[in-house]
């Protein structure tokens, strides 16, 4: 999924749901592909659900979720998008 806000110096995300079966996993970069964060999996798994991503500067991202032939697909909400710092 590609995320855009123009103008936008960075993004922060919330995951509000985040379960990860074993094998699945999610990456995020920016559109320049200079940074990159991830790989998370299953063993981000916290107990309240919740994923907090750091910032990626950039007014573009993508967040990519693999999940091979059968895993479990998981649950991933997103919370909320741009910091727009």
């Amino acid at each position: 999924m590609s995320v855009k806000a123009a103008d936008a110096s960075s993004f922060s995300f919330l995951f509000d749901r985040f379960v990860l079966h074993k094998g699945a996993e999610l990456f995020i970069w920016n559109s320049e592909r200079t940074e990159f964060l991830g790989s998370f999996n299953y063993k981000n798994n916290k107990k309240a659900g919740v994923l907090p991503v750091s910032l990626l500067h950039s007014e573009a991202v993508v967040i990519e979720y693999l999940v091979p032939a059968g895993v479990g697909e998981g649950e991933l909400s997103l919370g909320y998008g741009s910091s727009g710092l």
